[in-house]
This record gives C-alpha cells, structure tokens and sequence, in this order.
C-alpha cells in the first residue's frame, strides 16, 4: 500500500531476454484471469494465432455496479465497485467473480506441515529460520493468515518441540545467547507488528512474557540479535522517527532499557561494537545522515529511560555531499555504503563508495578517518554483512543489477591501500552486461536518476529498442519508500521529502520525464516502451497513466496501490495509520483529502482515454493491498477508458500475497505469463509452430 517516493526507475533492454526467458521449462498453458487462454513454449515464446494479446471471440467478465455512496468533508463520490471488497474472503459472489476456479473446490489446503517432514519441500511455505546459539534448536515460522504460526524444531532429531498456536508472528526473531529465550513479534488485527514476546523454553512446555507493547498505531516493532550476538535491539517506529530498546543477550530476562526516547522526525539505528554502540541518526533540520559512538562507560551507566544526545561522540560527520545510506559492525572496522549527492573533487553521484573505517584500540572515541575506499558504478542495491564479527576482514553481499549474488571481500590491512575480492554469481556471464546512470530532467527542474542494463555486445542503440522502464520501490516495515537506484537515501532524505504527502504529485511528474528523456534521446519509442511498478510503484504507474495515457505501449501492474483515497479514510485496514507520514491524513486534514483525490488512480481514471495494454495482479490473500483495489481499477479502465486495440487483464492469484506466490513453482509461471505479454506487446511474440494450437478458454 505504500509508494516510493524517490521516483527511481530502472531499465531493463528487452532486446534479447525472450530468447532465454523460460529455457528448459516444459509448455504452459496459462488463462489470462478472463478467459483468455495463451499457451508459453519450453523457450518461453507466447503462441496466439492472430497475433493478439486476447483473442476478439473471448470477453470479459461483466462486473456489476452496484453504487455506494462516500462521503467525506462534505464531498460525495460513488463507488460503483466497492462491493468486490470482502474482508471476510468468503462472499460467494465476490469468489465468483473474481476466481477462475468453481468455488466449489475452494477448500482449505494444507500446503505446508513441518511434522510430515515436509519442511525440506520446495514449495513450504517457510517465512523466516533461526538457529539457536548452541545449534540444537532451530525456529522458523509457517505462513498464515494474518502472519505466520512459530514453531521450535529439534535438530538432531528432528521432531516438532514447541509450536504456538495462533497464527500472528511477524518475520522477526532473536535468540538469547543460552539458546533458551527466543523474542519474537506478533500482530495486531490490522496486521501491524505491535507487540514483542521473550518465549522460555522449559522441558516439554514453554512460558510467554510481553516485554515489549507499542499502542501508536502509527508504529511497528521489530527485534534483532546485533551482529556481536551480545545485544537485542527492540525498535518501535515511523518512517519518519522511532525510538530503540536494547537488553544484554546473556540476560534476557533483564528490563529493556532505552537508548534515546522518541523524538519528532528523528530515526536512528543501533549496532554494538563489544560494548560501545555506534548509532546512524538523522536529524529534524538535516536531511541527511552522521554516525556516532555510545562509549560503553555511558551505555552502562544509562537510566532506563535513555541517554542523552549530548553524550554521542560524532565519528562520521554530517556532510551535506555524502549521505549515508547504510552500515555495518564488525569487531575492529565501520563499514559506511556512501552516497555522494553532488560533484566534489574527489566523488560524483555516478559512483557509490563501501568505506571501512578503524575503530580505535584504546576506547578513546574521535573522528574516523577513512581507512579503506571502495568505489563502483555499478548500482548497489542492497548490502548486507555476513562477515564473523570477530573477523579481520570484512565480507560483505552486494546486489546490483548485473550481480544477484556478488560478494566482495574488502581486507583494509593487506598491501598500501587494502585488497578487495569479489567473487561474482557463476548462473551467467556478469561481464557480458552493462549497467550506467542517465539522468533525466525534471518539468520540476531536477536531475531524476535513471539505471539502465544492457547487453554489451548485441544492443545497438537503434531509437526504436523496446525498453521495460520499472519503477522501484523497496519496502522497510510495510510502508514502501521512494528508492532511486540503491535505497532511501539513494539522493539523500531531501528526495524523499519532496516526493511524499502533499509532494506526491512529483513523483508522476518524474515518472513522466523519464519516459520521455528516453524517447528524446533515441533509446526507444512511445510504441515500444512499456511501464511497471508493484504496490507503491504499481500507483506511480497507474497515476502517470492517468496523466498520459499515451506515454507507453503497455505497463505492468502487480498488486498495485489504486484506491488510495478510500483506503486512506479507512482506519480498520492494516496499514492506514501507520502511513500517514507517507500521505497525509485524510481522515482529519481536509487537504491531504484533496490532494489524495486529485491523483488517487481509482479516482481519476480519464474518460474515453487509450490506455495501453495493461497486465494487472492482485492477491486473494494480500493484507496490505486488498484485491478489490485492482479488481475495481481494471473494472473503471473497462467502463471509462476507451481501450482501443489495449487489452486490460486481470490476474488473481488464490494462493500468493503481497510479496508473490508461495511456490517456486507459481514463481516461474507468474514471471513466464508477464513476460509473454510484454513482448507480445511490443511486437517480439513468436510462434511456436505452424500446426500448434491454442488452448480453449475455460467456459466461464
């Protein structure tokens, strides 16, 4: 439900995937969600005799209006669809509309049972593992309908010791260091992480103990075993500010005690470093970041209820060039993913630094000098650590666009300048591939940041290359943040700023100029580019859409964020409160109502307009995008835009959530099926023989 407002897309040149995209797979045959049926080949091609995207002798369902009437600060809309929405999941009119399967046979399945032995299988619905301290216990949980049920295995054994009945934990675990007290966090009605338990494991029983309730509903928790595995860090929080807890590993039963009380529009992380904590805050005036050093005399000596700023010693400095996006601890060095936010001597935002700085021997904390600089203009997007704390090197895993899996090895001792190893996925030939930054320019006067991938060798720029442009959104506590290329501070906080709440318009505005920076400058045409963002970034799509209906042949839209108006004024769905940071209250605040209208998709779908062909997704099950939100935005494109020679689908997943389907199984298909119509779409579908046949529709 929530969007990234950073208005970072990426490129993906469709020039060459379709010969390779579904290789090795055996033929599926794939119903569209309305009764059109395309078939994929074993390389992956979409097979329709007439070279359509649905074939003219198959319609699509008619859905009913049925108006209701919303009211708001004196203004009146009709909803014509609002009854698809079944919080229930078991109106039988609702199923039958949007399910391609009788509900006769929608039962309940058991698609996952650890006591079968089934936990090995590759389509359990595992959510998160943790093995204990000592290596005896392992705890994972198993998806459910509102988070997942906890369940303790035994590893020698292996036999089920410990299960929770209910079916509310959320994907956060941490061990105590005798592998006896597991924390872990559960969910309120709404699906909001709000409480943090310390479950005692005893023989054949166990004990629960809330440690940990946050009643804002605009905050979640979370907890986390820092990476010396001495601390547990409790975190409660917004986008925009939070509050962290921390009690010794070696005695979890101890009282949490604080760091820093909650304060307006700060944020900050802990980390241990063998007793001190090293903090990365942001600030109420600064739209960037500092770290900083908690000695532990000051930690040991803390009141309950949080220590001081004053009592920071600043070891990376605020720099209004450099944000920093991200760090990691180990033993004997920081480690800093760096964002340079403009031109200076030595560094351009083309290029991201991973910069390791020593910490002091003697406690005596100061300003770090940097003691090792690893630059790349490769686009990061991820890094995580997965050195040993206690290790003299540092290992760190990098995801960029060209390298799933690239992890690099930094040893900031070895040689003049350190060494540096990066052992890359061996699944494909990374250096066959390009990746570089374009930067487009903004109606609103700003440089948008576009990452572009390519094939080095077989791409030439033609003007007429068909270009997927998908805009991306990570998500960080259930609310999706703008992200550029990186993270949420890929152009530093003052980006994301000016890309939320009343702001929010931005974000389609820079959409839209990327979209025509591509044009202009010979990488594509309008007819050979398609679109794509899911949840948020499925509203960013559909909101440029409805600006420019033109702007692209096709756009992909997965379980996308539509009815954002409606959804806002709704407190009893999950993530309403706690993301009114992201865009405005409506509920009390008369403008962020108008604001929300004038761009909320549902609410804005142009009348008599040719959209493009248009893939959209949506969730049986998905909690924090209802499935009515796509259902009733395909249905208003149906009703009100005239679709010309554009095709609308709509695909519903019965078994998948918000994240996809569960199965790797129904991975591969959902990705084979999009695929399929975007090339299609853009002209590249071929046929898999002359004698083939499509499959008939299903009767409907």
């Amino acid at each position: 439900m929530s969007l990234a407002t950073k208005n970072c897309v990426i490129i993906f040149l469709l020039f060459a995937s379709y010969k390779s995209c579904a290789s090795g797979y055996p033929e599926l045959a794939v119903d569209d969600g309305l009764g059109a049926a395309t078939r994929l080949s074993p390389r992956g091609y979409m097979y329709n005799p007439r070279s359509e995207l649905v074939s003219n002798r198959v319609r699509p369902p008619e859905t009913q209006r049925r108006p209701t009437t919303l009211e708001a600060h004196g203004h009146k809309r009709v909803d014509d669809y609002y009854w698809l929405r079944d919080d229930t999941r078991i109106n039988r009119a609702v199923l039958e509309h949007i399910s391609d399967w009788p509900v006769s046979v929608l039962q309940e399945e058991v698609f996952f049972d650890p006591n079968e032995e089934a936990v090995e299988a590759s389509d359990s619905a595992i959510g998160f593992v943790r093995v204990s301290p000592d290596h005896t216990l392992v705890a994972y949980g198993v998806a459910g309908k509102n988070g997942h049920r906890l369940e303790i295995k035994h590893i020698a054994n292996n036999t089920v010791r410990y299960v929770l009945p209910t079916e509310d934990a959320g994907a956060a675990l941490a061990w105590a260091q005798d592998g006896r007290a597991l924390f872990y966090v559960t969910q309120d009605a709404q699906g909001r992480a709000d409480k943090v338990w310390r479950l005692d494991l005893l023989e054949t029983s166990y004990v629960q103990t809330c440690v940990y309730h946050e009643g804002d509903q605009r905050y979640k928790v979370h907890v986390e075993l820092s990476s010396s595995r001495r601390v547990i860090f409790v975190s409660s929080g917004s986008l925009k500010e939070n509050v962290v807890l921390y009690v010794n590993a070696s005695q979890p039963k101890d009282e949490f005690r604080v760091v820093f009380p909650r304060q307006a529009d700060v944020f900050y992380t802990v980390q241990d470093c063998g007793g001190d904590f090293i903090v990365r805050m942001s600030a109420p005036t600064v739209l960037w970041h500092s770290v900083h050093a908690l000695p532990r005399k000051v930690v040991q000596s803390s009141e309950k209820s949080g220590m001081r700023h004053d009592q920071l010693v600043e070891i990376v400095p605020y720099n209004k060039m450099v944000d920093i996006v991200e760090i990691a601890v180990t033993r004997d060095f920081l480690v800093t993913l760096e964002q340079p936010l403009g031109h200076s001597a030595n560094r351009s935002p083309e290029k991201k630094h991973i910069v390791l700085r020593r910490f002091p021997r003697n406690g005596k904390w100061a300003a770090l000098p940097p003691a090792f600089d690893y630059a790349t203009d490769q686009v990061v997007r991820a890094m995580q650590q997965s050195t040993h704390y206690n290790s003299s090197y540092v290992r760190l895993e990098l995801v960029t666009l060209i390298s799933p899996d690239c992890v690099l090895y930094l040893h900031p001792g070895k040689g003049k300048h350190g060494a540096c190893y990066c052992l890359e996925s061996n699944l494909f030939n990374q250096t066959a591939y390009v990746a570089k930054t374009l930067w487009a320019r903004s109606g609103r006067n700003v440089r948008v940041p576009i990452s572009i991938v390519h094939h080095r060798d077989t791409f030439v720029k033609s003007g007429r290359q068909p270009l997927l442009l998908d805009v991306y959104a990570t998500e960080s506590g259930g609310t999706a943040l703008t992200a550029s290329t990186c993270s949420p501070g890929e152009l530093g906080d003052w980006w994301y700023e000016m890309g939320r709440a009343e702001h929010k318009q931005n974000t389609f505005i820079d959409l839209e100029a990327c979209a025509e920076y591509l044009v202009r400058t010979g990488w594509t045409t309008h007819s050979r580019l398609i679109l794509r963002g899911a949840s948020a970034g499925g509203l960013a799509v559909a909101a440029a859409l409805n600006r420019r209906p033109d702007v692209a042949q096709a756009a992909v839209l997965n379980v996308p964020f539509v009815d954002v108006l409606t959804d806002m004024l709704d407190s009893s769905l999950p993530l309403t409160r706690h993301e009114f940071d992201e865009w405005g209250n409506p509920q009390a605040d008369v403008e962020a109502y108008n604001t929300i209208l004038a761009y909320s998709p549902v609410d804005n779908v142009a009348i008599g307009a040719r959209y493009p062909h248009l893939f959209v997704t949506a969730a049986w099950r998905d909690w924090k995008v209802g499935y009515w939100e796509p259902a009733k935005y395909v249905a208003k494109i149906r009703e009100l835009g005239q679709q010309g020679e554009g095709k609308a689908l709509l695909r519903v997943s019965m078994t998948g959530a918000h994240e996809g389907e569960l199965t790797w199984t129904s991975q591969f298909q959902s990705v084979a099926e999009q695929l399929a119509f975007m090339l299609t779409a853009v002209g590249m579908e071929r046929r898999v023989g002359a004698s083939a046949r499509a499959p008939q529709p299903p009767n409907r």
